[in-house]
């Protein structure tokens, strides 16, 4: 019952470009200095308009310049800008490895490039050109800059899921930045990633105290300490998260979530109640509250979330299974077992779905169905036994001899 971290929630890229707008006056002779002269009034012509946000004048100007010029290394980095700024990061690509190839250690060329093969998703290109960058300014002495590139290039290690990578971006970022928040939290990330949850939650409360404006880092400190179990943490930490973001419905979800797994049923409860009415059409609310009503054996409220619930997703498994469970429980087994058909029908893979029709069948003392039901609950992986075994439905079972072969047989594998 807990959530899971979200990377588009978490994941953040600072496509910071990096401008080269003063063009340097050549003196030539003839008719090429008059071509590079008009070129260079092309470029600042552009500039004027790049800086302005007239990013396809911009481009045009550039795009002249460049047939008088066909070497003109500002142009192509400045094109390459304005493309960016339209959106057009393939086209900004060229420009950039055009610039590339006319000066092979152009840092700004790479930087940029780096970003346009982030913004087209090509992440390894884009975390081999952030490295070419760290190298070219690792003599610089600008912890800032080179933070941001260990960074920058951590963050593709991310959506590449090479973590321990990522992981030694962002601790040398923290070294060159050691009072910086975002190193911190991102390496958080991946820690989390790696199931690492007790140094991840060490990364998140350094990041949050050192920025403590960014609710979302709480809420997911929170999803960590529920990762660990620590329940009443993560209760702790979700309340914080609330307190900032009354209305966010995420937060009452998940603190009732962790109310939820210590059996705090009353405070699930209100919890959920308040992320339903903050986010009504939410399926799953409604199943975890449809759970907490089942515990607390108000079967009929169980039912009515469930029928909410599956107004708004029909093919929910999970929610067919538990209308059913509150069904059984008030004796309405042929009701219990179209709901339990339609949760394997939806989801023929959950043994629990088997082992409760099984539990249905037998309340109805049909033997036949009970033990066919309950073998292919078993074959599904359903490793329960003690439950089988101590469930009060399968007492009347216990005697009969295909009842004892069947558990024998399952409980040798």
């Amino acid at each position: 019952m807990t959530c899971f971290i979200k990377k588009n929630m978490l994941i953040r890229i600072e496509i910071v470009v990096v401008f080269f707008l003063v063009i340097l006056s050549l003196a030539h002779p003839g008719s090429l200095a008059a071509d590079i002269n008009t070129a260079n009034k092309l470029v600042n012509q552009g500039n004027e308009k790049l800086q302005s946000g007239k990013y396809p004048e911009a481009i045009k100007y550039y795009t002249e310049a460049i047939k008088l010029k066909k070497d003109f290394i500002q142009a192509y980095l400045n094109r390459g800008i304005a493309n960016m700024k339209s959106g057009k990061s393939a086209a900004a690509l060229k420009d950039y490895s055009k610039v590339i190839q006319l000066d092979p250690k152009h840092s700004v060329a790479y930087f940029n490039r780096a970003i346009a093969y982030f913004n087209l998703k090509r992440y390894d290109m884009a975390s081999r050109d952030f490295g070419k960058t760290i190298a070219l300014n690792k003599m610089s002495g600008n912890k800032s800059y080179l933070s941001s590139l260990y960074q920058n290039r951590g963050l593709c290690y991310y959506y590449l899921m090479i973590y321990e990578k990522g992981i030694e971006d962002f601790s040398m970022s923290i070294r060159l930045t050691p009072k910086a928040s975002r190193p911190y939290i991102y390496r958080g990330i991946l820690y989390g990633r790696l199931n690492r949850f007790a140094e991840a939650i060490k990364d998140y409360e350094t990041g949050i105290k050192l920025d403590p404006s960014q609710a979302m880092n709480l809420f997911n400190l929170g999803i960590l300490y529920s990762h660990q179990k620590n329940y009443r943490k993560a209760i702790s930490v979700f309340s914080q998260y609330i307190s900032r973001k009354p209305k966010d419905s995420k937060g009452y979800l998940n603190r009732g979530l962790s109310f939820h797994a210590i059996n705090d049923y009353k405070n699930a409860e209100l919890d959920y109640l308040k992320a339903l009415e903050l986010n009504p059409r939410d399926a799953m609310t409604n199943y975890f509250l449809a759970d907490v009503y089942l515990r607390m054996k108000r079967f009929e409220q169980s039912v009515i979330y469930s029928d909410k619930g599956l107004i708004i997703d029909p093919t929910s498994s999970l929610l067919h299974n538990k209308r059913g469970e509150a069904h059984k429980a008030r004796k309405l087994t042929d009701k219990a077992i179209k709901d339990f058909t339609n949760a394997i029908k939806y989801n023929p893979r959950n043994p629990l779905f088997y082992y409760n029709m099984a539990s249905a069948y037998s309340l109805k003392k049909n033997e036949k169905e009970t033990l066919k039901w309950l073998q292919f609950a078993l074959k599904k992986g359903f490793k329960e036994f003690r439950h089988l075994r101590s469930n009060p439905d399968f007492f009347w079972l216990k005697d009969k001899q295909q009842f004892k072969k069947l558990l024998e047989d399952y409980e040798k594998l």
